[in-house]
């Protein structure tokens, strides 16, 4: 019969092996995990749409050479403020109307509304362009007879001068006198318009063109629906630095 020292003895070597298995284990070595059979999922690729808008170019823009022209008017499709005819083609050739071209910039410079008085003898309310054509009209002018003739051809000098305005550069320096100097057809700018259009030329508004290494204006001829593109483009980098005119506040009216 073992007595109480030999009991002690035995319980404290007891508790001793415990606690050696005890650390033991915790600090051993950690048993392998075996490796499972995992395939990933195919998942399929992200569609176009979630990063750029897709854009179906008309045949007619995509067969143009490449440059500025061609670049400003898929530009402008993809920020679908020009578009296409009902049957997919663009027709970069023909003349922007009135309408059109009173539209695009509308959509190109986000205008301020018009005034509530400005009354267009031609404009009827149901116009599919009407709203766009009175925030226009400001920049755009109309004919002496108070008309605006929406389906009338846009001609290169009002819009020029409409892109002038439009953009704010109105007093920007430019001498009018330039324009006798530089283009063969310079007395067919309007002489109350040119020193907007001296500014235009100096602001790359306008697109001269170029004959045997004499320049023309043909400030009464039409802008083509490329031209529109190219030049809507520019205007808005003019917008981007920071020309364009803010809305004038509207006045608070007094307590009564």
């Amino acid at each position: 019969m073992l007595n109480k020292n030999q009991r002690n003895f035995g319980f404290y070597i007891t508790v001793a092996f415990l606690l050696i298995a005890i650390l033991t284990g915790l600090g051993g070595p950690v048993p392998p995990v075996k490796a499972q059979d995992f395939t990933m999922p195919t998942l399929p690729p992200p569609p176009e749409e979630a990063f750029l808008p897709r854009l179906s170019v008309p045949l007619d823009v995509a067969a143009l050479p490449e440059g500025e022209i061609k670049q400003a008017i898929v530009d402008l499709l993809a920020m679908k403020i020009v578009e296409p005819y009902a049957d997919g083609l663009f027709r970069p050739y023909k003349a922007s109307t009135r309408a059109d071209f009173a539209v695009a910039l509308d959509k190109t410079l986000h205008l301020p509304p018009a005034p509530q008085d400005l009354k267009i003898k031609d404009l009827k309310k149901s116009y599919w362009a009407k709203e766009s054509i009175r925030r226009t009209a400001v920049y755009l002018p109309l004919y002496p007879d108070g008309s605006f003739r929406p389906s009338a051809p846009a001609t290169r000098e009002d819009v020029a001068v409409a892109l002038v305005l439009a953009t704010g550069l109105e007093k920007t320096a430019a001498d009018p006198g330039n324009l006798d100097l530089m283009f063969e057809d310079a007395a067919g700018v309007s002489p109350e318009l040119k020193p907007l259009v001296g500014i235009a030329v100096a602001e790359k508004l306008i697109k001269p063109y170029a004959i045997e290494n004499k320049l023309y204006l043909r400030a009464q001829g039409y802008v083509t629906r490329a031209e529109m593109s190219y030049l809507l483009r520019e205007a808005m980098g003019k917008v981007a630095l920071g020309y364009k005119k803010s809305p004038e506040p509207a006045e608070e009216e007094e307590a009564t």
